[in-house]
């Protein structure tokens, strides 16, 4: 299951556009504001959700009926979730998560904000991201998880390669890797922006 974090002031594309994006990816370098590598294509999902929210499509959680947020409930209980398919998960408040977490079975996610004390609360629920070494080191012993992206994709010793990535091809909800406690994950940096992710600036 998906969800998205979305800015409720402007689209995606112009917040990226215009640097709003900040507000749901923080200071991520991989945002498309920084010209960075990130994957997702704002076109597709994020400008689709959008549009669907705000033309009333979409109901608020506090608009359900019992009968409705009954249904929600099994739903989430039958599967795992994504914090966060687009923007930050620390982006939204725990007490807006626990009552979502406390339904799936599984769930992974990831922050670029591990650094930021207000996102301390996410340590062991979702992976610190990183793009370099040294990040992860420094992630790793402050307690994090950590999902480090290389041009290359090649482990080192205390990482696993992303199981997505090998001749298997686990799917994110098969595999449940990335959830903030399990292990030290590294892949290949991947999408339709990911010439902009340079050896240079990452290894």
């Amino acid at each position: 299951m998906q969800s998205w974090i979305l800015s409720a002031e402007q689209d995606p594309i112009k917040a990226a556009a215009t640097g709003k994006d900040a507000a749901v990816c923080g200071d991520c370098e991989l945002r498309h504001h920084k010209k960075g590598a990130c994957y997702v294509v704002l076109l597709h999902g994020p400008q689709n959700i959008y549009k669907s929210a705000k033309s009333g499509n979409i109901p608020k959680l506090q608009d359900l009926t019992s009968q409705e947020r009954q249904k929600l409930s099994r739903m989430l209980r039958k599967r795992p979730i994504r914090l966060g398919s687009y923007g930050d998960p620390a982006a939204i408040p725990a007490s807006a998560w626990d009552p979502i977490l406390k339904y799936p079975p599984n769930h992974t996610g990831f922050t670029h904000q591990w650094q930021n004390a207000a996102a301390a609360w996410l340590k062991g629920r979702v992976m610190a991201s990183v793009e370099t070494r040294s990040a992860a080191a420094a992630a790793q012993a402050a307690g994090w998880k950590t999902s480090r992206t290389s041009i290359t994709g090649k482990a080192d010793r205390n990482e696993t390669v992303c199981l997505n990535k090998t001749a298997a091809a686990f799917q994110c909800d098969e595999c449940h890797l990335c959830d903030g406690k399990s292990r030290n994950i590294v892949g290949p940096v991947s999408g339709s922006y990911s010439k902009r992710f340079t050896r240079a600036d990452h290894e």
